[in-house]
């Protein structure tokens, strides 16, 4: 998290960007202009509640005033390169974007040619959703195997990232992860 003078600069930047007066984040978030004036001027700490009301009323998500690294509103992220091998070399494991969305995404693509079972290096657990592109596999997640064919998908929070079996490849999948703290149900889904 920046620290409170970062966060506030990052404040008064994007209320003077969107042209707003203190007066109309006033009117608009709830909170006094005098309460916001000493945000911006990092006397005090936004609470969550706060912060998340100011940032709707700059239009902004509220992860733009916590990202230790600001990024930008818009990224383009590019492949990186062949990628590298993982599961016993029979797979490659592709980052195509590693911060999308403010940092709260990553997405890679895994390309497995032959049959294999193992566990992911580079994928981290939490958020996740696998969905396969091609082929069909099986991912064993604590004591539980999920079938998933082609077009199927998988999204659920994981405290360790499932294991991958490929009976006849060639197959692909999308993995996107989010980091734990991210809103969302608590159950997970499979489709």
């Amino acid at each position: 998290m920046p620290s409170r003078e970062i966060m506030a600069g990052r404040l008064r930047e994007a209320r003077r960007d969107s042209g707003l007066t203190l007066k109309q984040v006033e009117r608009l978030s709830g909170f006094s202009s005098t309460h916001i004036s000493e945000i911006e001027r990092g006397r005090t700490t936004p609470t969550v509640d706060a912060l998340v009301r100011i940032a709707a009323a700059l239009g902004r998500d509220p992860c733009y005033f916590l990202e230790e690294r600001l990024l930008e509103e818009v990224a383009v992220a590019r492949a990186d390169g062949d990628g590298r091998a993982v599961l016993d070399r029979a797979a490659r494991l592709q980052p195509l974007a590693p911060g999308v969305l403010g940092g709260q995404l990553e997405l890679s693509r895994l390309r497995i040619d032959r049959a294999c079972e193992g566990t992911l290096d580079g994928v981290e657990p939490g958020d996740l959703c696998f969905y396969v592109t091609t082929g069909a596999l099986r991912l064993l997640a604590e004591e539980t195997t999920y079938e998933l064919p082609q077009g199927g998908s998988l999204h659920a929070r994981f405290g360790q990232v499932p294991r991958i079996v490929v009976d006849r490849a060639p197959a692909e999948l999308l993995i996107v992860r989010a980091p734990s703290g991210l809103p969302r149900s608590d159950d997970g889904e499979a489709s």
